[in-house]
């Protein structure tokens, strides 16, 4: 049976920092981080325990390179990706509007 914990915890990201760029500021937060262990056989059929830890954040994103999103978008990232883990769900934001409710682009 998977085993999870979790607490709550603080931004991860300041709206201060700069990404690696140097420019974009960073807008992140952790929003959940969990550890799941269970059982499972090897190829010898011995058990073996393993461990992945999980986690949520929460931020913007500005993609500059649409062919690598999509990779990550179908593959996942990250060695739990067998397990389900590595998922991305990305949503765009919304149009920002004028107060007579017109888009600003």
């Amino acid at each position: 049976m998977p085993n999870e914990t979790a607490s709550p915890s603080p931004p991860s990201g300041n709206p201060n920092d700069l990404g690696p760029d140097g420019e974009i500021p960073l807008q992140l937060q952790l929003r959940h981080r969990g550890k799941n262990t269970f059982n499972k056989l090897d190829h010898q059929e011995k058990s073996m325990r393993v461990a992945l830890t999980t986690a949520t954040y929460e931020g913007t994103l500005h993609v500059t390179n649409p062919d690598a999103l999509r990779t990550l978008l179908t593959t996942g990232i990250g060695q739990g990706r067998a397990y389900g883990c590595g998922l991305l769900t990305l949503a765009r934001l919304p149009e920002p509007t004028q107060s007579d409710g017109k888009a600003l682009r």
